[in-house]
């Protein structure tokens, strides 16, 4: 993502999370340029870069038994 100009009112909650059956492992990381982490609320950033990776996998079993109901926010 790239961005000329960017400002927040409030410092944002952003989150990643998987839930779910079968199992899984995942990674996910970011490089970012002219955008501190975490961001501070009213400040302009200029000329802001985001590069995001996320990878996963599922890693059930043969003979793993399904989920039950799945979870919920």
């Amino acid at each position: 993502m790239h961005a000329e100009e960017m400002r927040w009112g409030q410092v944002p909650d952003a989150r990643v999370a998987f839930h779910g059956c079968p199992g899984h492992s995942s990674l996910s990381t970011s490089e970012r340029t002219n955008l501190p982490d975490p961001v501070a609320p009213e400040v302009r950033y200029r000329d802001a870069r985001v590069r995001y990776v996320l990878a996963s996998q599922l890693t059930a079993r043969e003979g793993e038994e399904e989920c039950a109901d799945p979870p919920t926010a």
